[in-house]
């Protein structure tokens, strides 16, 4: 046996005992993230440990856990990528008949970009039975939807070695193969996390708070402009409107949830579109087989934010 494997045998025999190597990665090897997202999802993990715990499990331990997903689920597998919480799936291809509701009014027409991105932020939350019924801006944010993640892997952490390999190579794609357990024994690092911070303070990558109404009426609510334009960190800007292997990459919209409905809104004066596209999606539902009207979308006329520049407004043209 090489003095690597060696090594590496080691840091696996005394994972539960608290005992890790810096793994099998180069010392000074740092894995990059914004601000934001290590404090969310910091507070994601403290909760977590806080609510249940076992031996070895700590928060940075489960810190770590959680961010070696996005190294490889939207990064790559590159230390240096830097992974915004605001990255939006790309591979939810038309040519299935199941995601075909994710285009706009289920047809591969002019308006591309008003799309359904169903994979939201770094671990790319979907049709999750804890986080189906989450908003994108919901999701996006490292500790609302980072709390269901820090859960899920320290069950995971606690009921052993295999469980814990198994949750992260069955639940992301990307993880396969034990990458994303490897990149966990290389950043937690015996307790010292090989992670640099980068600017960008929102926990969500720069989702926008706002507040809208339906027409004129008095009863307003929360929602979320989400431009991806407005991102911090990194993420696939290539290819926008999915002409080739991706999909589509959503133009900014308006996410929010009322009623047990979650909707994303394309507004006209935002998207430079001539209407405005919602599509509505129960919080129990995938969005992929959404029951609403014709698969969830329609064209609204109706949807308003209030606007506030030297002086406040509601406007029914765009965020």
């Amino acid at each position: 046996m090489s003095i690597r494997k060696l090594a590496a045998t080691l840091a696996l025999a005394g994972l539960f005992a608290g005992v890790m190597s810096a793994g099998p990665s180069d010392a000074a090897t740092t894995y990059k993230f914004t601000t934001g997202t290590y404090n969310g999802t910091r507070s994601a993990a403290q909760q977590a440990v806080g609510e249940k715990t076992c031996s070895g499990m700590s928060t940075n331990r489960l810190l770590a856990l959680m961010l070696a997903v996005p190294v490889h689920e939207v990064g790559g597998g590159s230390s240096s990528y830097n992974p915004s919480p605001m990255v939006l799936s790309r591979w939810d291809g038309w040519s299935s008949s199941k995601n075909r509701s994710l285009y706009s009014h289920t047809e591969y027409g002019s308006y591309k970009r008003a799309h359904w991105n169903p994979g939201v932020g770094l671990w790319q939350l979907d049709t999750w039975t804890d986080t189906v019924h989450l908003n994108h801006g919901q999701r996006a944010n490292t500790k609302t939807g980072g709390i269901y993640v820090a859960r899920y892997l320290r069950d995971g952490y606690c009921a052993g070695l295999s469980t814990l390999k198994r949750r992260l190579n069955s639940n992301w794609y990307a993880c396969d193969q034990d990458k994303c357990y490897n990149t966990y024994v290389d950043m937690y690092n015996g307790g010292s996390l090989k992670i640099t911070k980068t600017s960008g303070s929102e926990w969500d990558g720069g989702v926008k708070s706002r507040s809208c109404r339906w027409g004129s009426s008095s009863s307003s609510w929360t929602c979320y402009h989400y431009d991806i334009n407005n991102r911090q960190g990194s993420m696939d800007t290539n290819d926008l409107n999915g002409d080739g292997s991706r999909t589509p990459l959503a133009d900014d919209f308006l996410s929010f949830t009322q009623a047990s409905i979650k909707r994303a809104a394309w507004l006209r004066g935002s998207t430079g579109y001539d209407k405005e596209i919602v599509k509505a999606v129960r919080t129990s539902e995938n969005a992929r087989y959404s029951s609403l009207y014709t698969n969830g979308w329609y064209d609204g006329t109706s949807l308003q934010v209030f606007k506030c520049t030297s002086s406040c407004w509601w406007s029914t043209w765009g965020p």
